[in-house]
């Protein structure tokens, strides 16, 4: 899925930021991590249609993404960008901002288990972030589609909020953030994830602003595959794959045949396109 990376063949610093971020949730201190993907380039653009999930683009949806970028990026040294792979798109977001601007730019795919990451040690630091986010006396807020259920068990999170799978974003944004500040309340350092497509972007930018001692973190579609047992992306390597070097933090009910029909429904509904 995922072709060479072209931000690193025209030198654009690409941070590995596992450590900052495992840093981080120790040490309480805020951090924001927002993926900008071929998706949201392609709504900023104004583009007709939709992405491939079929969340379609508008022009609410465009403008709020552009938004969402010049906040993120002017807001803190320790703000974080995930670009897709195409030179373009850097300088298409760049272009928005101003030329005092420094992009922190980030691994797109720090939270995404790579087909080369299970061969390699990187599997390592990745699994550590992934339980350094489990073991964390911060409480957790994951938005998702209601199919990620066992994301809830896998980081020991305090609660979901679920969005539909598509086109949520018009029109049930401001519920949503209602929703999440319900969830939240006062609490000064919540770890917010998003699993919930292009609207992730706005979310997060949107909550900022609310909870600047927050933890954001853009995972993406990294967890379908693990969660649901649908590949929803492509990866290169079987469930029973990425399973295998998930155990040692997994808990011991999570194959529990109650979670059965969820994987049905998924392979129904989750990475269509693949």
């Amino acid at each position: 899925m995922y072709n060479e990376n072209l931000l690193e063949l025209h030198c654009i610093k690409k941070q590995d930021i596992i450590d900052e971020i495992i840093d981080c949730i120790l040490n309480k201190k805020p951090i924001m991590f927002s993926k900008y993907g071929d998706g949201e380039y392609n709504n900023a653009n104004r583009w007709r249609g939709h992405n491939c999930d079929g969340d379609s683009y508008t022009e609410n949806f465009a403008n709020a993404l552009k938004e969402s970028f010049i906040y993120v990026t002017s807001n803190g040294f320790n703000s974080y960008i995930g670009l897709w792979f195409d030179i373009s798109l850097f300088y298409f977001w760049k272009s928005l901002v101003a030329n005092n601007i420094n992009i922190n730019t980030a691994d797109y795919c720090t939270f995404y288990i790579m087909e080369s990451d299970i061969k390699n040690v990187v599997f390592q630091r990745k699994l550590k972030m992934y339980q350094t986010i489990q073991q964390s006396s911060l409480k957790k807020y994951i938005i998702c589609n209601r199919l990620l259920i066992k994301s809830k068990i896998l980081f020991n999170a305090t609660s979901l909020i679920h969005v539909p799978f598509q086109n949520w974003f018009d029109n049930y944004f401001d519920e949503l953030i209602e929703s999440v500040c319900h969830e939240i309340g006062d609490d000064p350092h919540p770890i917010i994830m998003t699993s919930c497509g292009m609207g992730a972007k706005v979310v997060i930018a949107t909550l900022h602003k609310i909870y600047p001692g927050g933890l954001f973190f853009d995972i993406g579609s990294a967890v379908d595959f693990l969660c649901t047992k649908r590949d929803s992306r492509g990866w290169g390597y079987k469930y029973e794959d990425i399973y295998n070097v998930f155990s040692p933090i997994l808990p011991d009910d999570w194959h529990d045949p109650k979670y059965e029909p969820l994987y049905i429904e998924a392979q129904q509904k989750l990475g269509l396109h693949v």
